[in-house]
């Protein structure tokens, strides 16, 4: 059984999700992904994480981050689950 604190990537670039995964696994978290708030949403179900970290323009059949943060807020045993809200776009763009 694994013990590690475990961090849910979400975001629709793979790179961004690669680089932030391999240095998160650095500092020592596991680390699950996901490429849209409706995999997110089955992942949390499936492998509920310690923290999220979700980019706040994630897409995701119609729903965005901030549908997909209030449906987890709603959910009695996901809803402790702290969410971070990213973006990467600031940085591309400077």
């Amino acid at each position: 059984m694994d013990f590690l604190p475990t961090i849910l990537l979400v975001d629709e670039d793979p790179q961004v999700r690669s680089v932030m995964a391999a240095r998160l696994r650095r500092l020592g978290y596991r680390v699950t992904e996901a490429d849209s708030a409706t995999a997110a949403r089955a992942v949390v179900l499936r492998d509920p994480p310690t923290l999220i970290l979700m980019d706040r323009g994630v897409p995701g059949d119609g729903q965005q981050a901030r549908t997909t943060l209030e449906l987890l807020r709603r959910d009695p045993q996901l809803g402790h689950i702290p969410v971070l809200m990213t973006s990467a776009r600031s940085a591309l763009l400077s």
